[in-house]
């Protein structure tokens, strides 16, 4: 219950498994929710546009 309020405030984890690099990107899938999500080096995670 309280990842999926989380998520809905924008606050999403990765699933650790399948992240992957590109360039100074990372790249993924919340582990609660599913949506695609992206990171920067020194940012938090973002829901990918």
């Amino acid at each position: 219950m309280k990842a999926r309020i989380a998520c809905a405030l924008g606050k999403h984890a990765p699933d650790r498994n399948k992240v992957r690099q590109e360039g100074n990107l990372w790249l993924g899938h919340c582990r609660h929710c599913g949506a695609p999500i992206a990171k920067r080096n020194g940012y938090p995670w973002k829901v990918r546009t």
